[in-house]
């Protein structure tokens, strides 16, 4: 029965930070509840609010029923050394996590920023962490973060994927914000994020570019909790630009997306004897078509490159 707490496929989109598509499998995989009001799919809020809790306290990386189509077969079997600790906000993480947990690798998951993950990686509380930085002064992504993060510990680091990065504005883009100066002006207030988050480095490594002093933008010092609570500020108008990627925007309605740039997800691993088998399964499953079509599926735009190790020491 349809009542007030029964939720569209857009809405579940909403509350986790991806696309419909993504919801859709969930639903398929038996991750995520759902039924089937004539031809409805619908969700239980407390259902998807059990996959979040669960999701970040690392929970949600073993799929319920996962059909055993979906697990890639060619892939080593687990190593016995208890679970590997992946960190990292972004859902490319939970879909990792799936597939590892799907072939036998016992994987728990680790909610926090790309720069609290690295730290945690250098720190040993994590084995692997999901990261997307951007350092202005080589004008790339990941490798120099890990490098002065992580300081001579030894890692590889594969790509996962390439999406587009940019502003969320209000429809139509009334102010015309097109660019990083556009964030000088003072009628134009800025929905930020938390110290740590790919886009709020992003942000400031920008502002220092153009010798700004982040403290005279209007609303510098307020920080959003996600990056879905940053886009809805800009659409319930009391921010003009957020830094989001694309399908963040396109998931809220009222926004456009203004691309500036595209950005690098990489997955780190730390090499040691206990991840040994760990580093082989993510590099032959994110090469395996099933985990790319179910990336892209979360708003990873270009995976093609996916698997690629970039950097290892």
């Amino acid at each position: 029965m349809i009542n007030e707490e029964a939720l569209r496929a857009q809405d579940v989109a909403a509350m986790l930070h991806i696309g419909k598509n993504a919801v859709y499998a969930l639903a398929k995989a038996g991750q995520l509840p759902s039924y089937r009001l004539g031809r409805k799919l619908l969700f239980s809020r407390d259902d998807v609010a059990a996959y979040l809790a669960a999701a970040k306290q690392g929970d949600a990386g073993a799929p319920k029923e996962r059909p055993a189509a979906t697990a890639p077969t060619s892939l080593p079997g687990g190593s016995g050394e208890g679970e590997a600790v992946i960190a990292g906000s972004d859902m490319a993480a939970d879909v990792l996590a799936n597939y590892l947990n799907a072939a036998g690798v016992p994987v728990r998951r680790q909610w926090e920023g790309s720069y609290q993950s690295l730290v945690s990686l250098y720190e040993e509380r994590a084995d692997a962490a999901l990261v997307h930085l951007y350092d202005q002064r080589s004008n790339s992504y990941n490798i120099p973060y890990v490098q002065r993060l992580a300081p001579g510990a030894p890692v590889v680091v594969m790509h996962l994927s390439r999406r587009p990065q940019g502003f969320a504005v209000a429809a139509g883009n009334p102010k015309a914000i097109a660019s990083w100066g556009a964030l000088l002006r003072p009628d134009v207030r800025v929905a930020n994020r938390r110290r740590g988050t790919a886009a709020r480095i992003l942000l400031d490594e920008k502002l220092l570019a153009i010798e700004a002093v982040p403290a005279q933008i209007p609303g510098y010092g307020h920080e959003a909790p996600s990056a879905l609570a940053a886009a809805e500020t800009v659409a319930a108008g009391a921010a003009d630009v957020a830094i989001v990627q694309e399908h963040i925007a396109r998931t809220v309605p009222g926004l456009d997306f203004v691309p500036l740039q595209h950005e690098w997800l990489d997955l780190v691993i730390a090499k040691r004897p206990s991840t040994r088998n760990l580093v082989r399964c993510c590099k032959a499953l994110i090469e395996e078509g099933g985990f790319r079509r179910d990336l892209g599926a979360v708003g990873h735009g270009d995976v093609g490159s996916a698997g690629a190790i970039v950097y290892e020491c």
